[in-house]
């Protein structure tokens, strides 16, 4: 585990308090002066520019006028195999060889008070809770990660035990990495892909690698939120749930923010062996009880209609991606892995560690976030909030136009450095 800023003591209140604090000091930074000074590249909370499907607001819309009682675990349409009510979900997760007698549905909406940030992220706290059942139970997670990750752990009472990855791996854990990583407190593995911030895609053998070391331990849950599957440049996602060897040990974390551009709706699921999704459940029913019936109606017309709009989003990501890295290469000192998936490019920015430009010293990656707000009016975030601190996250998700303004920027505040 890395020492530092991972480690927060005390009594609840001061450990929770210290999380919410060191989650969301620089980010709330970044959006304060983002917002009084109109900068580029301003969509921070992981939102694409994408509008949800029409057709799903609108049923949305009508819903409001005849409300019903929703279930805890998610309406029938969404959860479960049937000739008449067979939903995207049971499909692509009965695809992935972990439905039918030994797997389930959960839904779950997490009511944000407008912050659009991770749905499926915020699923995880549910599968910790059920999982970690004492104090300094560890929860292996690979670096750079969703933010929330670790402090999810810390909330759930566990001990996130990080592991550095690197550019020159694609920011991949290997397997030789992991099983190092394994120890008798190890009680789950936690990751994403693809991979906000990196962009990072396993592939099939990749993923076939690490369940050949989850085999051996059938003790350890694998925690795979999935959340940007089908933003991947790749051709086709692949889950680790596909592995027989693993498949009970799988818990699939998703949501519908980033495929179906429905930030707003707040809608998440996790599909998993029945014991776990039924245990999860019980804990949602204390907390949010469920996803609301406006959200489930909208959400059973996305993922019946055509995929037609994700896979144009996806295609429209793919030509950003390819202009943003074209920039990219302009920068010198700014090395950057090819992304995969998502839409962000995570450059590795330590060659500018102790320059300036005037008063403007950059130590850090926190530093050279608020320089480029500053002088070029361009937000990003800093990598040390993704457990990566010698990178900084730039979002894709925008126009053509304010990519290449903003990249223009981001080189002529960096020539300045001396």
């Amino acid at each position: 585990m890395q020492a530092g800023e991972f480690d927060v003591g005390g009594d609840l209140e001061t450990r929770v308090d210290a999380i919410v604090r060191m989650t969301r000091r620089n980010l709330e930074r970044v959006v304060d002066r983002r917002q009084r000074e109109n900068a580029l590249f301003g969509r921070l909370s992981g939102e694409d520019d994408a509008e949800a499907r029409p057709i799903a607001r609108g049923v949305a819309v009508r819903r409001v006028m005849h409300l019903e009682h929703d279930v805890g675990a998610g309406f029938d349409q969404l959860r479960l195999p049937g000739k008449q009510n067979l939903g995207r979900l049971a499909r692509r997760v009965s695809d992935q060889k972990i439905a039918g007698q030994r797997a389930d549905f959960r839904l779950c909406i997490r009511a944000d008070f407008g912050r659009r940030e991770e749905d499926a992220g915020r699923l995880a706290p549910e599968p910790l809770r059920f999982r970690l059942s004492d104090e300094g139970d560890e929860v292996i997670i690979p670096a750079p990660f969703w933010v929330t990750y670790s402090e999810l752990v810390k909330i759930a009472g566990g001990v996130p035990v990080i592991i550095r990855t690197s550019a020159e791996t694609q920011y991949k854990i290997s397997g030789e990495q992991l099983s190092s990583a394994i120890t008798d407190r190890t009680k789950a593995f936690l990751f994403s892909s693809p991979c906000n911030p990196s962009g990072t895609v396993y592939s099939k053998e990749e993923l076939a690698e690490l369940a050949d070391v989850f085999a051996v331990h059938p003790n350890i849950f694998i925690i795979s939120d999935e959340i940007y599957e089908y933003i991947n440049f790749v051709g086709k996602h692949e889950s680790i749930a596909q592995f027989d060897s693993v498949k009970e040990q799988v818990i699939i974390v998703n949501g519908l923010s980033k495929g179906f551009a429905m930030t707003g709706y707040r809608l998440g699921y996790i599909a998993a062996n029945p014991i776990v999704a039924k245990a999860c459940e019980k804990i949602q029913g204390q907390f949010t009880s469920g996803a609301n019936a406006i959200t489930q109606r909208a959400a059973i017309v996305a993922l019946t209609s055509d995929l037609r709009p994700t896979h144009e989003m996806t295609k429209e990501f793919t030509r950003r991606r390819e202009r943003i890295l074209q920039l990219m290469k302009e920068i010198p000192h700014c090395d950057c892995a090819k992304p995969d998936g998502a839409f962000y490019v995570f450059p590795g920015i330590s060659a500018h560690f102790g320059k300036r430009n005037g008063d403007n010293m950059i130590q850090n990656a926190d530093d050279m976030c608020m320089y480029l707000l500053n002088d070029a009016h361009v937000s990003t975030v800093t990598g040390r909030a993704f457990g990566e601190p010698d990178c900084i996250r730039i979002s894709f998700a925008n126009s053509m136009q304010k990519i290449e303004e903003g990249m223009k920027r981001i080189r002529e505040a960096l020539e300045k450095l001396k």
